[in-house]
């Protein structure tokens, strides 16, 4: 959503404040040049992430994402910015659905179980 609504702020020469994107490609000014956030883009984050978890040692994490827009960018920026770390890291990456339907809750749950046994 904060795409669409980047665009009329170039249009009207009016800043469009966004309290909620994070996407990266919002930061490109030459497509949005007056748009503005208060909180860093995914990659940002992600690599801020990624330094706290490592830096308090953590070396075997699980990734659990929404299979969805948000989710998997947020994700893939995270596991990008602890490979850079480290890429010895046991690092497990699961997606999961973004709008998961009853028949898809079962499974789910045993995804989480698996990973649970498996620690």
């Amino acid at each position: 959503m904060s795409q669409p609504m980047a665009q009329p702020g170039n249009a009207l020469n009016k800043v469009s404040p966004d309290y909620g994107g994070t996407r990266p490609s919002l930061s490109n000014p030459t497509l949005y040049s007056r748009y503005t956030r208060v909180v860093p883009p995914d990659d940002q984050a992600a690599k801020s992430m990624g330094d706290l978890v490592y830096g308090y040692g953590i070396r075997r994490l699980v990734i659990f994402f929404e299979n969805g827009g948000w989710g998997e960018g947020y994700a893939s920026n995270f596991k990008l910015a602890l490979d850079k770390l480290d890429d010895s890291l046991d690092l497990r990456y699961i997606p999961i659905p973004d709008a998961p339907l009853e028949q898809d809750k079962p499974r789910i749950r045993e995804m989480f179980r698996t990973v649970k046994r498996d620690r």
